[in-house]
Order: C-alpha cells, then structure tokens, then sequence
C-alpha cells in the first residue's frame, strides 16, 4: 500500500502518480508498464516514485482504494437513491474500469472492497465501530462486495441499464431473503 504521508503536498503527490499510473492504463496494459516508464511520463526520478510506493502494484491498489474512498466519502447510507447514486458514480469512473477490465485486473476492486473495512479500520476512517457480535462488520463487508460484484459484472456487459435500474436490482437483491425456506439453510 502506499507510505504514509505527513503533509497535504506528499498526498497530492501520491494521488499525482495513482492518475499517471491511470493515464498509462488507457494506451497499455497494466503489466506492460514499468516503475521507469511511469516516472518518465510524471516527469519524476525513481527516487521519488519510491518514496511513496514500494512497486506498481501499491500504486493500483492506493489508486482503487481512493477510489472506493471517494464514494463511501459522500456514502450517507443504503437506500434505493443511495444506489443509484452508488451506480452514477462508478458509470462515471468508466474509464478506470475500462483500463483494469483491458488489463484483466477487475477484480483488483473486489480485492479491495473486500479489505476497505479493515484498511479503513486501520486508518481510523470507518464510520461506525462493530457491535460485539461483528454484525456492522458482516452486512457492511457483505454489501460492499455484492455491490462492487455488481458493478463489474455491469461494466463487462457494457452498462446495459441506467444507474436508477441497477438501484433497482440491487435493492431487490438486498431485501430478498437468501433462502426461501428454513429447509434451504446450510446445516439445516
């Protein structure tokens, strides 16, 4: 993951070379590009690069956790325009999906949502703390990786429906029970 930064201008630095990493994604895939080549197109001595990022890949994940940051940062909670706020906003990221779906790196963002609670947790950026018996934890964990499950497989189909559509189908899905009969439970 990306190093710790004590001023505001190291951040933006940081960002800076996540967008440049982006950049490249749109003309080459992922894995053709090098540490040198990122740092030719920014402009920056490897040194520098180094001083944020330990390799490429702290650079794909700082740059899809910021992503996922930069929703769950206007996130005021699940409801059907909440959704669809949710789907806007990840229509909108078209181009960052484009450029991992190019490089087969998709699930690179399920990885991290998978992760967003307890990186978040570790950075003291989770909205809420667990209750004792991990529930918070459970339903936050298990809708945010449905939701961004959805997302891609929406991406990959070409974004076939609205975001107000996809609100629709996920609120379904979400307020469905999993099993429709007790009989139907594992262990039962």
């Amino acid at each position: 993951m990306a190093k710790n930064c004590i001023t505001e201008q190291a951040a933006q630095r940081q960002r800076d070379i996540e967008q440049g990493l982006r950049a490249l994604m749109h003309t080459k895939q992922y894995e053709e590009i090098t540490v040198s080549e990122l740092c030719k197109e920014l402009k920056m001595p490897r040194r520098t690069f180094y001083r944020y990022f330990n390799d490429k890949k702290d650079v794909l994940d700082s740059l899809i956790l910021h992503t996922l940051q930069e929703y769950s940062a206007t996130n005021v909670g699940i409801n059907i325009d909440e959704m669809e706020r949710y789907f806007a906003f990840w229509m909108e990221k078209r181009s960052l999906l484009d450029a991992l779906q190019r490089s087969g790196l998709s699930s690179t963002i399920l990885d991290c949502a998978l992760h967003l609670d307890q990186i978040e947790k570790n950075n003291d950026l989770l909205a809420f703390q667990s209750d004792l018996d991990g529930m918070r934890d459970a339903i936050f964990l298990f809708a945010n990786s449905g939701m961004t499950a959805l997302v891609i497989a929406w991406h990959h189909s070409g974004f076939p429906t609205t975001p107000a559509q996809m609100a629709r189908i996920a609120s379904r899905v979400l307020t469905q029970p999993l099993f429709k009969y007790a009989k139907e439970m594992p262990g039962s």
